[in-house]
């Protein structure tokens, strides 16, 4: 009788040890220190530039949205009156024209995808948080342009879109 009441003590220690082992192999999400990547972390914040409202979204389908100040159009708009910076051309990085991207980096400050539109067209196209801008590089063969831009409280869902869109 005795060697089962020790046997006892030694299963319900064994299990102890089993759990114990197990809940320390588990990690919750929220205790670990990896850095949130650039889409997540600025998703739904939109930016501005002289020309250009940008909202990023956290979608490899629509990396962004834009919404361009087509000056030309508005004046050829009948419903804009004489404003002719109150029309504006929507267009999403992402899908315009893409058939597929590749991703470089994605980290905290950086997202770096290359962009293919078929054929031997593909640009590699960069997105990084600099100074509390975010700066916007498009590298087609060398030839590199760059967009910066500012945050901006614009609600960009509200701006009047032109007629043609």
């Amino acid at each position: 009788m005795k060697k089962i009441i020790l046997k006892q003590p030694l299963i319900y220690l064994s299990l102890l040890l089993v759990m114990a082992i197990s809940f320390n192999s588990c990690s919750d999400d929220d205790d670990d220190d990896d850095a949130k990547a650039l889409l997540e972390m600025y998703a739904n914040t939109t930016w501005e530039n002289s020309t250009t409202f940008l909202r990023i979204v956290n979608d490899l389908d629509v990396i962004a949205e834009s919404w361009s100040d087509n000056i030309e159009e508005s004046k050829n708009s009948e419903s804009k009156g004489d404003d002719p910076s109150s029309c504006y051309v929507n267009w999403s990085l992402g899908g315009y024209g893409m058939v597929g991207i590749t991703i470089l980096e994605s980290s905290e400050s950086k997202f770096s995808f290359k962009a293919n539109y078929g054929g031997d067209f593909e640009e590699i196209i960069t997105i990084t948080i600099e100074n509390d801008n975010l700066v916007l590089k498009y590298n087609y063969k060398g030839s590199v342009r760059t967009e910066t831009y500012s945050r901006s409280d614009e609600d960009v869902d509200a701006l009047e879109l032109c007629d043609d869109q």
